[in-house]
């Protein structure tokens, strides 16, 4: 079986390109279809808030649980949790990308009222978006297994 790897940097940067594009088209849509395009309101910064915490602290509770009280986790669990992570990373990305390029499209109508509200609440739910994703990796490094030192690095072959 393969080692999971950490999630690349890469990864999360397509997903934020692709929340970027996503969210810089809602506005567009929104028009083609006779609405008028939607404000974010305080609920996504708050609820992406909250999972961040949530991350956050379940990150720290396992890095003690496992690195300073020298417990052991059921692989049940660690599995879950890291799927956890992986998906938090990547759905935070996408996030973080679409409510930036909300954003973006009212940079122009920071005078009025509801431009201005676009952008403050889009803006607060993009860095809560990056939160989930910070939170999300720090969760995921907490929960690599530390390198044997009974075997060799990849790519070291040993004469047995």
């Amino acid at each position: 079986m393969r080692p999971v790897r950490p999630t690349p940097a890469l990864h999360v940067a397509v997903a934020v390109a692709i929340g970027l594009v996503l969210g810089t088209s809602v506005p567009e849509l929104a028009r083609r279809m006779g609405e008028v395009p939607p404000r974010p309101g305080w609920v996504a910064p708050l609820v992406l808030a909250a999972l961040a915490f949530g991350l956050a602290s379940t990150a720290r509770g396992t890095w003690r649980s496992l690195r300073d009280d020298h417990r052991k986790m059921h692989s049940e669990l660690g599995l879950r949790l890291l799927a956890l992570a992986k998906a938090s990373a990547m759905v935070g990305a996408v996030f973080a990308g679409g409510y930036l390029g909300y954003a973006l499209m009212y940079l122009d109508s920071l005078e009025t009222g509801l431009g201005r509200a676009r952008v403050i609440e889009s803006g607060l739910a993009t860095v809560a978006a990056g939160a989930v994703v910070a939170a999300a990796l720090w969760l995921e490094r907490t929960l690599r297994l530390p390198e044997d030192d009974d075997e060799p690095p990849a790519g070291v072959e040993t004469s047995s």
